[in-house]
């Protein structure tokens, strides 16, 4: 099983934060950790989730009606509080930003207006 999302890795999801202006602080103890572990997944395909069950009449999972969301999960070390970051909002990031340094680079063939 390969990962989607193999090519969000620690350094990448940083310059996400840092780009964006994401508050990685915990939020329950409100101090920054001195080490916190961020968890973006692995290449044997391992994606975390974070996932919302719905039950049916019966008290069974109702599949149809469950979401998982594929996350970044950032533990706070000092207190062991998870905060969850949507790699869907990463993804767009990347993109959009794969789309700017491509067109700063301009056309090959002399075409088009480098920034536009």
């Amino acid at each position: 099983m390969s990962n989607p999302y193999e090519w969000l890795t620690h350094p990448v999801f940083a310059n996400f934060a840092q780009e964006v202006g994401l508050n990685l602080w915990c939020s329950k103890c409100v101090s920054m950790p001195k080490n916190y572990y961020c968890d973006t997944g692995n290449d044997d395909g391992y994606v975390p989730r974070s996932s919302s069950f719905n039950s049916t009449a019966e008290g069974f999972v109702n599949m149809s009606d469950s979401r998982h969301v594929p996350v970044v999960r950032i533990t706070c070390m000092h207190c062991g509080h998870m905060d969850f970051y949507s790699m869907f909002a990463v993804a767009k990031w990347r993109e959009a930003k794969l789309r700017r340094e491509g067109n700063a680079m301009g056309s090959l063939f002399g075409l088009g207006d480098p920034n536009g």
